[in-house]
C-alpha cells in the first residue's frame, strides 16, 4: 500500500508557521509480507496409528514459534498423500495461504496390525479315525485381531492324522479378506 500525507502543519511552540515553509512531500509505501513456514512452526497431531479399515486423514495443529494456533482452511491448507488407509507412510503437507507462504511436510505411519493365528494344538488318543486340528484367531482389541468385517483364510499343512505319533503342522496360506478384497 501507498502512504501518503493527508496533512502537513509546522507549529513553533503553539504558533502555526507552516507558511513558512515549502515541504515537499514524498509517499512512501508500507508492506507486510507473508511468513514463511518453515522448521520453526511447530506441527502437533501427527501420531502413528495401527490399520483399521478407514481412511485415516489426521488433522495437524501448527502454531508459530511464539505459540499462536494457525486457523486450517484460513492459514495453511492440508493434503495427504494418495492411501490413508493401508499400512505405510502417509505424507501430509501444509501449505501457508493469505498470510502465510509456503510449505511444511511432515509424516505418520499407519502401522500393520498385529493378528495372530495359532495351530490350536491338541492330543487324541488312537481310535482308528482320523483327527484333524484347527486354528485359532486372536481376539480383536482396539488395534489388534481382525478388523470388523474382515474374514481370514487359512490353509493348515499336516493337520491331519490317524495313527499314533505327532507331527508339526503349518500354514501353507493366510490370507485377509475384506469382501472380496484380499488385505493381508
Amino acid at each position: 500500500n501507498e502512504v501518503t500525507f493527508k496533512e502537513v502543519k509546522i507549529f513553533n511552540g503553539e504558533d502555526e508557521v507552516t507558511q513558512n515553509y515549502n515541504i515537499t512531500k514524498t509517499p512512501g509505501t508500507i508492506k507486510v509480507e507473508a511468513d514463511a513456514l518453515d522448521a520453526e512452526f511447530k506441527v502437533e497431531g501427527l501420531e502413528d496409528v495401527y490399520y483399521n479399515g478407514q481412511e485415516q486423514k489426521q488433522q495437524p495443529k501448527v502454531t508459530t514459534e511464539d505459540g499462536r494456533e494457525l486457523t486450517a482452511g484460513k492459514d495453511y491448507t492440508v493434503s495427504y498423500s494418495k492411501d490413508c488407509t493401508n499400512a505405510g507412510t502417509v505424507t501430509v503437507t501444509i501449505t501457508g495461504k493469505e498470510n502465510y507462504s509456503g510449505m511444511i511436510e511432515r509424516t505418520y505411519r499407519i502401522l500393520q496390525r498385529p493378528v495372530t493365528i495359532s495351530v490350536d494344538s491338541k492330543t487324541f488318543t488312537y481310535d482308528g479315525t482320523e483327527h484333524e486340528v484347527t486354528y485359532i484367531v486372536s481376539e480383536t482389541g482396539k488395534d489388534t485381531g481382525l478388523v470388523s468385517g474382515h474374514t481370514e483364510q487359512v490353509v493348515l499343512e499336516d493337520a491331519k492324522r490317524t495313527n499314533q505319533g505327532s507331527n508339526e503342522v503349518t500354514f501353507k496360506e493366510v490370507k485377509i479378506f475384506n469382501g472380496e478384497d484380499e488385505v493381508t
